[in-house]
């Protein structure tokens, strides 16, 4: 297939049950000129095979070690062939209305990429939940945003420019949770991204069996928030209001990590974890008190 206009890029490890709903879901969105790169990052289960019993042309099927969805995703990008990425993962769906509307936005605008939308969190089979979050960047300062926002920023909200990654670089392969966070600081910080607001870009599943309903996920979700917090302070707004707002974002974002793991069902952690931040964070104002004290109510 010659002349790719976008490629999606799917990392799949052991999702033989979903894969093929989110193959569908690309296949009904009507393009034109595009490809399906599906990176198996060494299934055990039978992923492949079902990619090939569907016997789709656009699919394209690579192999790759286990190292996890960062390496997945930049061997993807290095073997696409379209002028424009987009990434999937292989439990999730495409949302058509949206994905259309950012994409013909991006074809005729000069920028480098689009954030479709949140996602639209759903159970297992699929069904969106009744409650969901919202999202509302200042489309001003997007790496503020990015770091105030409740939401962790997610990559199948994105497409960019193929090019953009020559000049941001790709994933880090030294992280194994909040990739898409350090990807995203460096998309907003030296490229033209635009950002639709209070839209749903792609249907999430949460999977009750996936890695990150276990204890291991809890420890990475720890592990995630504390670089993030890292890459908060560090970050230099060339802005000294900004600047000083640094160490309260951070404080916020590692609330929310800890609120999380509350809602989780680890209350024990989640106690041990706000004390550490009680003891450990010199500057509280009114909105941290506030945060602590809804915390607090779930604990």
């Amino acid at each position: 297939m010659d002349n790719i206009d976008i490629s999606f890029v799917i990392p799949a490890y052991n999702c033989a049950d979903y894969i093929e709903e989110a193959v569908f879901s690309i296949i009904n969105l009507g393009l034109d000129n595009y490809e399906i790169v599906v990176v198996d990052d060494a299934s055990t289960d039978n992923t492949v095979e079902v990619l090939k019993k569907m016997q789709v042309d656009a699919v394209r099927i690579l192999s790759s070690e286990k190292k996890g969805v960062s390496s997945a995703r930049n061997t993807g990008i290095k073997n696409a062939r379209g002028r424009f990425i987009s990434f999937m993962d292989g439990d999730d769906e495409c949302l058509k209305k949206s994905f259309k509307t950012a994409y013909n936005l991006l074809l005729n605008k000069d920028i480098d990429g689009i954030y479709i939308g949140i996602p639209e969190f759903c159970d297992s089979s699929m069904v969106p939940f009744k409650k969901q979050p919202k999202l509302n960047f200042n489309v001003q300062n997007k790496v503020y945003s990015l770091f105030a926002s409740e939401i962790f920023a997610t990559v199948q909200s994105l497409i960019v420019k193929r090019e953009v990654f020559d000049k941001v670089g790709y994933f880090s392969e030294d992280l194994d949770i909040a990739e898409d966070f350090d990807l995203y600081v460096r998309l907003f910080s030296e490229c033209s991204i635009e950002v639709l607001n209070n839209q749903y870009g792609f249907r999430y599943r949460q999977n009750p069996n996936s890695l990150m309903n276990s204890k291991d996920s809890e420890e990475k979700l720890i592990r995630g928030s504390r670089f993030i917090v890292e890459k908060i302070n560090g970050y230099d707004f060339h802005d000294k209001k900004l600047n000083k707002k640094r160490e309260i974002l951070a404080s916020l974002k590692f609330l929310d990590l800890i609120a999380n793991i509350a809602k989780n069902g680890n209350k024990i952690g989640a106690r041990k974890l706000l004390g550490e931040f009680c003891f450990s964070t010199p500057r509280i104002n009114f909105k941290i008190l506030k945060r602590v004290a809804k915390i607090i109510t779930i604990i």
